[in-house]
Protein backbone atom coordinates (compact mmCIF):
# COMPACT_ATOMS: atom_id res chain seq x y z
CA UNK A 1 0.00 0.00 0.00
CA UNK A 2 3.13 2.44 0.88
CA UNK A 3 4.12 2.13 -3.07
CA UNK A 4 0.38 3.03 -4.17
CA UNK A 5 -0.13 5.90 -2.19
CA UNK A 6 3.65 7.08 -3.21
CA UNK A 7 2.30 6.67 -6.64
CA UNK A 8 -0.32 8.92 -6.12
CA UNK A 9 1.28 11.64 -4.84
CA UNK A 10 4.74 13.55 -6.20
CA UNK A 11 6.90 11.21 -4.21
CA UNK A 12 8.63 8.57 -6.32
CA UNK A 13 9.57 5.25 -5.02
CA UNK A 14 13.34 4.43 -5.18
CA UNK A 15 15.35 1.00 -4.87
CA UNK A 16 15.29 0.90 -1.18
CA UNK A 17 11.53 1.66 -0.88
CA UNK A 18 11.06 -1.45 -3.40
CA UNK A 19 13.07 -3.60 -1.40
CA UNK A 20 11.50 -2.43 1.49
CA UNK A 21 8.51 -3.78 0.09
CA UNK A 22 9.26 -6.98 -1.24
CA UNK A 23 10.69 -8.21 2.17
CA UNK A 24 7.21 -7.16 3.92
CA UNK A 25 5.78 -9.54 1.43
CA UNK A 26 7.88 -12.49 3.10
CA UNK A 27 6.04 -11.58 6.43
CA UNK A 28 3.22 -12.70 4.53
CA UNK A 29 4.17 -15.46 2.31
CA UNK A 30 3.01 -12.75 -0.34
CA UNK A 31 5.74 -14.13 -3.03
CA UNK A 32 3.61 -13.54 -5.67
CA UNK A 33 3.46 -9.79 -4.85
CA UNK A 34 7.05 -9.69 -4.50
CA UNK A 35 7.22 -10.77 -7.91
CA UNK A 36 4.87 -8.19 -9.24
CA UNK A 37 6.83 -5.29 -7.37
CA UNK A 38 10.29 -6.59 -9.13
CA UNK A 39 8.78 -6.24 -12.18
CA UNK A 40 6.82 -3.08 -11.61
CA UNK A 41 10.76 -2.06 -10.04
CA UNK A 42 12.30 -2.48 -13.27
CA UNK A 43 9.08 -1.03 -15.48
CA UNK A 44 10.57 2.32 -13.63
CA UNK A 45 13.51 1.63 -14.63
CA UNK A 46 14.89 1.26 -11.39
CA UNK A 47 18.26 -1.62 -11.33
CA UNK A 48 17.30 -4.51 -8.39
CA UNK A 49 20.48 -5.29 -6.82
CA UNK A 50 21.85 -8.00 -4.16
CA UNK A 51 19.14 -6.87 -1.62
CA UNK A 52 16.15 -7.13 -3.73
CA UNK A 53 17.16 -10.52 -5.27
CA UNK A 54 17.76 -12.14 -1.84
CA UNK A 55 14.29 -10.08 0.05
CA UNK A 56 12.46 -12.07 -3.29
CA UNK A 57 14.39 -15.06 -2.57
CA UNK A 58 13.36 -15.14 0.76
CA UNK A 59 9.81 -14.28 0.10
CA UNK A 60 9.74 -17.02 -1.46
CA UNK A 61 11.11 -19.62 0.97
CA UNK A 62 8.44 -21.01 2.87
CA UNK A 63 6.19 -21.27 0.49
CA UNK A 64 7.55 -24.33 -1.26
CA UNK A 65 8.65 -22.26 -4.63
CA UNK A 66 11.89 -23.79 -5.04
CA UNK A 67 12.01 -23.67 -8.84
CA UNK A 68 10.86 -20.15 -8.66
CA UNK A 69 14.09 -19.39 -6.52
CA UNK A 70 16.19 -21.60 -9.16
CA UNK A 71 14.94 -18.96 -11.66
CA UNK A 72 15.72 -15.71 -9.34
CA UNK A 73 19.04 -17.01 -8.75
CA UNK A 74 19.72 -17.28 -12.92
CA UNK A 75 18.10 -13.66 -13.16
CA UNK A 76 20.24 -12.17 -10.61
CA UNK A 77 23.11 -13.90 -12.83
CA UNK A 78 21.74 -12.56 -15.77
CA UNK A 79 21.68 -9.33 -14.41
CA UNK A 80 25.46 -9.45 -13.33
CA UNK A 81 24.60 -9.44 -9.76
CA UNK A 82 27.06 -11.88 -7.66
CA UNK A 83 24.64 -13.68 -5.01
CA UNK A 84 25.95 -13.70 -1.47
CA UNK A 85 26.01 -15.86 1.47
CA UNK A 86 22.69 -14.33 2.70
CA UNK A 87 21.11 -15.05 -0.83
CA UNK A 88 22.69 -18.74 -1.18
CA UNK A 89 21.20 -19.69 2.25
CA UNK A 90 17.97 -18.18 1.64
CA UNK A 91 18.13 -20.32 -2.14
CA UNK A 92 19.49 -23.52 -0.04
CA UNK A 93 16.72 -22.63 2.37
CA UNK A 94 14.08 -22.95 0.21
CA UNK A 95 15.26 -25.99 -1.65
CA UNK A 96 15.55 -28.09 1.37
CA UNK A 97 11.96 -26.72 2.60
CA UNK A 98 10.48 -27.97 -0.37
CA UNK A 99 12.66 -31.73 -0.08
CA UNK A 100 14.75 -30.78 -3.03
CA UNK A 101 18.22 -32.06 -1.77
CA UNK A 102 19.72 -32.44 -5.10
CA UNK A 103 19.48 -28.63 -5.62
CA UNK A 104 20.69 -27.56 -1.73
CA UNK A 105 23.65 -29.79 -2.22
CA UNK A 106 24.14 -28.15 -5.59
CA UNK A 107 23.61 -24.63 -4.64
CA UNK A 108 25.99 -24.93 -0.78
CA UNK A 109 29.22 -26.26 -3.67
CA UNK A 110 28.36 -23.16 -5.40
CA UNK A 111 28.19 -21.07 -2.74
CA UNK A 112 31.31 -22.78 -1.62
CA UNK A 113 33.32 -22.39 -5.16
CA UNK A 114 31.85 -18.27 -5.42
CA UNK A 115 33.33 -17.48 -2.14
Amino acid sequence: HVLETMHSTTIIPDVVTYNASIGACEDNEQWQRALVLLVDMQSAALLPNAITYTALITAMETSEQWHQVLGILELMTKNYKVPNVITYSAAISACGNSGQWQHTFQLLDLMQRNG
